[in-house]
């Protein structure tokens, strides 16, 4: 019988550190008889993550794949047709999914919240998975990385502008979600959603074009 450390599958990702707990993580092991088995995972909280193949009599498993589902649509899978102790490597890959790169947006609603009527919020999508924008009182940049439909986004780096407390109020309540961010979706209106840890509201934005983008950037 194979030792633990011959069952585990190490499942990376190449530009994720974690997997949200509203993702279904389904896994299938193949047998060198042909016979199938199928598991799942709960969470993925970190990547790399390692997945124990369970114990059961029979022949061993020389093939796993994985498919990672949200609201029932597939988005990220990966394979190892050659799984065994010496290959133990999984990477998830995404099937399908928008590039936010070049794109520019204006922030509608806070997770439930509206803007300030006189405040104006915007987000730009940058190249090389950098984006930047005005939080409302100070302009912002940060780095993400996203797969398919789900988004990661660093702390950002801001200006040193003191506005009113309630403008004030508002940014950090924006930044704070902005870097909880897990996924996103844009519908058929073309507006973009940002899906935040433990809310279940999203943040809600309308494009914006790269000129209008600029001037909500210029501070003088």
């Amino acid at each position: 019988m194979l030792g633990v450390d011959d069952r585990v599958v190490v499942i990376e990702s190449p530009t994720l550190s974690h997997l949200p707990d509203s993702t279904k993580i389904d896994v299938s092991l193949i047998r060198s008889d042909g016979s199938v088995q199928h598991d799942g995972i709960d969470a993925i909280n970190y990547f790399p993550y390692h997945y124990e193949i369970p114990v059961i009599e029979g022949e061993p498993v020389t093939s796993v794949s994985i498919s990672v589902s949200v609201d029932a649509d597939k988005v990220l899978v990966g394979e190892n047709k050659q799984f065994s102790a010496a290959n133990r490597q999984l990477v998830l890959q995404a099937v399908k999914g928008v590039s936010l790169r070049n794109t520019y947006w204006k922030a509608e609603d806070l997770s439930g919240r509206g803007i300030p009527p006189t405040v104006e919020t915007t987000l730009a999508f940058n190249n090389e998975n950098l984006l930047s924008g005005n939080a409302g009182c100070n302009l912002y940049r940060s780095v993400y990385s996203s797969a398919s439909v789900f988004i990661e986004i660093d702390k950002p780096i801001l200006t040193r502008r003191r506005c009113s407390s309630p403008v004030m109020y508002h940014e950090n309540r924006y930044l704070v979600l902005l870097t909880s961010a897990e996924r996103f979706s844009i519908d058929e209106e073309g507006d973009l959603s940002i899906y935040v840890a433990e809310r279940e509201n999203p943040l809600k934005f309308s494009p914006l074009t790269y000129q209008d983008t600029r001037l909500s950037m210029d501070l003088k």
